[in-house]
């Protein structure tokens, strides 16, 4: 886990409700495309990402985390799903799927859930190279990029904090998000 990560989730397990809705904000909408896209039901995700946030936070004093904070909410979002497919494979949104259909997802979803070493290590190669990433942007840019990301302040309080316009930060933000993704296209499938 990268420092940032560390730090938020710190502050989460103490109970501080701030860092942990930074991190809900973060990651809700793209775990909620994941979700939706093995669950093939919109509401549904959103039910089985919520699910996620409440048992993350419900537990948080006892979750260990050893990769990234990222890599352990996918799984999460992951496994729940997989656990609904299950518990619910009789209802009327999963009955749309041919039963080799659904065979097929689960022999799918149990290949890409088997622990790997390189997950890790490419999870870790991963965090290593965003993190230089983000130290090799220009001072100005880093600086909007990381009140936004890590600090979650918004664009007027960024502008007022740095003294500069509001669109001289969205520009700014638009730099680093594309170099930071010119850096991560690598780990794209």
């Amino acid at each position: 886990m990268n420092n940032i990560e560390k730090e938020i989730f710190d502050k989460i397990q103490e109970g501080d409700t701030k860092a942990f809705d930074i991190l809900f904000t973060s990651y809700y909408p793209i775990l909620c495309v994941y979700a939706k896209d093995l669950l093939k039901a919109s509401e549904i995700a959103e039910e089985v990402v919520q699910d996620v946030f409440v048992k993350l936070w419900n537990n948080r004093t006892d979750i260990f985390i050893k990769s990234s904070l990222k890599a352990y909410l996918y799984r999460m979002v992951h496994n729940h799903s997989l656990n609904y497919i299950r518990d619910n494979s009789t209802r009327k949104t999963i009955k749309a799927l041919s039963m080799d259909d659904l065979k097929w997802r689960f022999e799918l979803l149990e290949l890409e859930s088997s622990y790997s070493i390189f997950d890790d290590l490419i999870s870790d190669q991963m965090e290593n190279d965003l993190n230089s990433a983000i130290d090799a942007l220009p001072d100005q840019c880093k600086k909007v990029f990381c009140f936004s990301r890590y600090q979650g302040l918004s664009y007027s309080k960024i502008a007022d904090q740095l003294n500069i316009s509001v669109s001289s930060v969205k520009t700014q933000m638009q730099r680093a998000v594309e170099k930071l993704k010119e850096v991560l296209e690598k780990y794209t499938v």
